[in-house]
Order: structure tokens, then C-alpha cells, then sequence
């Protein structure tokens, strides 16, 4: 017997470094799972999506023929609890294929009740007589947010300190915001000695498994100069979420994702 690729299925999501997406079982339909027994397919489910093998007769034909245009169905199977603290629900997955003969869809009644055994469903539509090993993607979007940065310094440190973004081709912005949020109040409450500054991010940023190179703490000299600090922070983490007061908008309140750094090197 020779088993030959028939189509892969990957999941991938904007959070993840490798863009590689471990939060879903992939299995299919059990009446797909009957048919692909009889069609003499194998189902391998990897770390992120599914493989499916069809035995080939010695010229690479299916063994056994489909009819012109056969249906797969799939089921994603949420198996992490912090999916949708990461995930933009605004915008539902898109599915792509590698062959243009394919009719995609894609469903996810998940995204009104996270408890579903059910995330999505995915119904792939095509001949697959015509043995292309075509790959099929289904990509989620990371949920956009402000980033928070607490900066702790202690009370006698009158320096001015800043967060930017220094690369080549900056694309975010933080401004120091004034008044004060929950969070605050419980740093400085366990933080005798030390005064609590908030920075929040102008625009929203993705939630990302990794921190974005160069966003940088400087501190400005009485000179005009500023001096770097620390050339990497790191990113706040998905679990770390407030809404916090807008620094432009008046009453206005924002998502945010937030992360605490301290500072107690006061020389100028």
C-alpha cells in the first residue's frame, strides 16, 4: 500500500512567536471520520492541525474514488481556558487553501459561548480525485489592546522618565497618564518609599507572546539628553488586563494589558 498526503490543516494565530497555534484539538466530524475510514485515509492530528493520508493505487489516483465533490467536515476543540483573553472575537478566523478548486468555510459558535465543546468548524469542499496535498490554514487574530507600563521609582527621584519605541521605524507611543487607577493604589500600598508613574500606549497593540524589540525606558537629563535604561521591556502578559482612563480622551476607559517595572537607580 502507498499513502500519499491528501490535504494538512493548519491553525495558526497572530499571538504565537511561530505563528503556530497549540489551543485546539483538530478531529473530524464522525460521519467524515466514517467516510475517511472508507476511503482508506489515515487522520494524524499534530500540535497544531491535522494530517490526512489517502492510500494511492501505482499512479497516484485514490484506491478508492470520491465522488466529484465530497465534503470534510472538522471540528476545532478549544483545549485552552485563556483562549479568549488573547483572541480578537471582533473578527472571525480566515480560512485560506494552497488550491483554488477548494470551497472553504468556516464556523465558530465558540465565539458566543467559550464553553462549547465546539470552537469552530471547518467544511472543506473540493475533488479530491485530484491528489494536490493542498494545505489549508485557519488564522486567528490576537485582540488589540493599550499597553501599561507602572514604573516604580523612589519618592526623593525627580527624574523624568519616558517609554518609547526605538526602532528605525517606530510605530507606538506612550505618554505618562495622570490620576490614578486600581492597580496604582495597590502598588504603592505595598511599595512604602517607592511613587508609581503610569505610562499607557497612544495606540492599541496586539496581545504577543514576545516583547516587541527596542520599546525602551529612558531617563532625561537636565541637559536635554536622554539616557537609555533598559533597551528591552518586556511585554505585559494576557492575564494582566484593567480598563484604565484614556490619556487623550476624557472619561473615556480602554482596554489595557499592563506590566510593572522598578527603578531605584536615581543617579542623574
Amino acid at each position: 500500500m502507498i499513502y500519499t498526503s491528501l490535504l494538512g490543516m493548519e491553525i495558526k494565530h497572530h499571538f504565537y512567536a511561530d505563528g503556530a497555534c497549540p489551543d485546539f484539538l483538530t478531529v473530524p466530524s464522525q460521519a467524515t471520520e466514517e467516510f475517511l475510514v472508507n476511503q482508506h485515509c489515515v487522520v494524524k492530528p499534530n500540535n497544531n492541525g491535522v494530517e490526512i493520508y489517502l492510500e494511492t493505487d501505482g499512479h497516484g489516483n485514490p484506491a478508492f474514488a470520491f465522488g466529484d465533490t465530497d465534503t470534510l467536515n472538522f471540528e476545532l476543540c478549544l483545549r485552552n481556558a485563556d483562549f479568549s483573553l488573547f483572541t480578537d472575537f471582533t473578527n472571525l478566523p480566515v480560512g485560506s487553501s494552497t488550491d483554488s478548486s477548494t470551497s472553504l468555510q468556516v464556523t465558530c459558535p465558540g465565539v458566543s459561548d467559550i464553553s462549547a465543546k465546539i470552537f469552530a468548524n471547518v467544511a472543506i469542499t473540493r475533488d479530491f480525485n485530484q491528489v494536490t496535498g493542498e494545505r489549508v490554514e485557519i488564522s486567528f487574530k490576537a485582540k488589540p489592546v493599550r499597553w501599561l507600563y507602572y514604573l516604580l521609582t523612589q519618592t526623593e527621584d525627580a527624574n523624568t522618565y519616558q517609554i518609547v519605541d526605538g526602532r528605525d521605524a517606530p510605530q507606538f507611543t506612550w505618554a505618562l497618564a495622570e490620576g490614578s487607577d486600581p492597580v496604582a493604589v495597590q502598588l504603592a500600598a505595598r511599595s512604602p518609599g517607592l511613587q508609581v508613574s503610569r505610562f499607557l500606549s497612544g495606540q492599541t497593540i496586539p496581545c504577543q507572546q514576545l516583547g516587541i524589540p527596542k520599546i525602551q525606558l529612558m531617563r532625561q537629563e537636565t541637559q536635554g539628553a536622554s539616557t537609555l535604561l533598559i533597551d528591552n521591556l518586556p511585554n505585559p502578559y494576557y492575564t494582566h488586563f484593567l480598563q484604565t482612563d484614556d490619556v487623550e480622551a476624557a472619561g473615556k476607559k480602554v482596554d489595557a494589558l499592563y506590566h510593572v517595572l522598578t527603578f531605584l537607580n536615581t543617579t542623574p
